[in-house]
């Protein structure tokens, strides 16, 4: 994942290859295998990487789909928002809506 990833982010900054490796201060043959998973970044590499890109770790490593903390910021208070308004029903409603949820998670 961190292979695909990584091409994906440096693709969408339109930077060729050598060009981020220039930046990071990285070899362009080290891009070049990380693009194609025969080598991992280390732990101050992957630092680099995640700030150079504005994303996180876990993100590049493919353990989360949330790019950036704003994203997980902005997931919670819509979260917080709906869980407002679900106080807000009566019981009745409130077992509907969980039937829904439900129902919506089974036809994936």
């Amino acid at each position: 994942m961190f292979a695909e990833r990584l091409k994906i982010l440096r693709e969408e900054k339109d930077l060729k290859q050598f060009e981020l490796a220039k930046l990071l201060d990285l070899a362009p043959s080290t891009i070049s295998m990380y693009e194609q998973g025969k080598r991992y970044a280390d732990q101050n590499t992957l630092l680099k990487l995640a700030d150079f890109f504005g994303v996180t770790t876990d993100f590049l490593l493919g353990k989360s789909n949330i790019k950036n903390i704003n994203e997980t910021d902005e997931c919670m208070n819509e979260v917080l928002e709906v869980f407002k308004d679900y106080k807000g029903l009566s019981e009745d409603n409130k077992q509907i809506i969980i039937q829904l949820i439900k129902k919506l998670n089974n036809d994936k």
